[in-house]
């Protein structure tokens, strides 16, 4: 079973393929409401797809480990996911919204029984699939770092001049007094590493695709890469 889409409890507005004026003749998936409009990935998964649709309105769609599709509609704004980035059940997508053909806010949600979605195709229920009440599974929380947080590194990490894997890597030479004590190397020229274990604080977070980059006095340093968290 997949984990519930909601960080809360949710109710459902609209039923699986009932009758009506849609394209296909009837709802071909489920739509629910929540007091809390976060919206979370029910699964572990890659991102298939992130975009605009007139009916859809900002949708992303999440490809399963166990090869099915999730198509999440109607969100407030387009996802900061990355097409192609690794998700973790768990992880956050957006907030629910009433973009696209909506009367009011909503998610609407699909599982389709194929890798790569497609309208009106390999329909499942997801009712059958999803725990509507398993509202705290999770995975890695995307935008859990914040400013001011005191992090600790979970493994080597490297230092650089910006937020990406683009920026140039410091030396130690350029880091601060706490920074050169927790470098992996004190020679003055060498690349600069911090290492795992070492305590840092946050003074800004950028998202750069699905990846989250921290500012601490040293430098920008990744705190989750690739779906993976270097930081707790």
């Amino acid at each position: 079973m997949y984990r519930s889409p909601f960080k809360a409890g949710s109710k459902e507005t609209c039923s699986f393929k009932k009758k009506g004026s849609w394209k296909a003749g009837y709802h071909t998936g489920v739509d629910r409401v929540s007091s809390n409009t976060a919206l979370v990935s029910p699964a572990d998964g890659t991102v298939q797809r992130n975009e605009y649709n007139t009916s859809y309105g900002n949708m992303i769609i999440i490809t399963t480990t166990d090869g099915k599709s999730i198509l999440m509609a109607h969100m407030k704004e387009k996802s900061k996911l990355k097409v192609g980035a690794a998700i973790k059940k768990g992880d956050v997508v957006g907030k629910m919204g009433n973009t696209g053909n909506s009367f009011g806010a909503h998610l609407h949600i699909e599982v389709q029984n194929s890798k790569i979605w497609a309208y009106n195709k390999n329909l499942l229920n997801p009712n059958r699939y999803i725990a509507w009440n398993d509202t705290t599974s999770k995975g890695i929380e995307t935008f859990s770092f914040k400013k001011g947080d005191v992090v600790t590194l979970t493994t080597n990490v490297n230092v650089r001049t910006g937020a990406g894997t683009n920026c140039k890597q410091k030396t130690v030479s350029q880091l601060t007094k706490d920074g050169k004590k927790n470098a992996t190397s004190k020679l003055p020229w060498s690349k600069a590493t911090l290492k795992s274990g070492t305590r840092v604080t946050i003074q800004s977070v950028k998202t750069v695709g699905s990846d989250i980059w921290a500012q601490i006095p040293s430098g920008w340093i990744c705190l989750r890469y690739n779906g993976k968290n270097y930081a707790k």
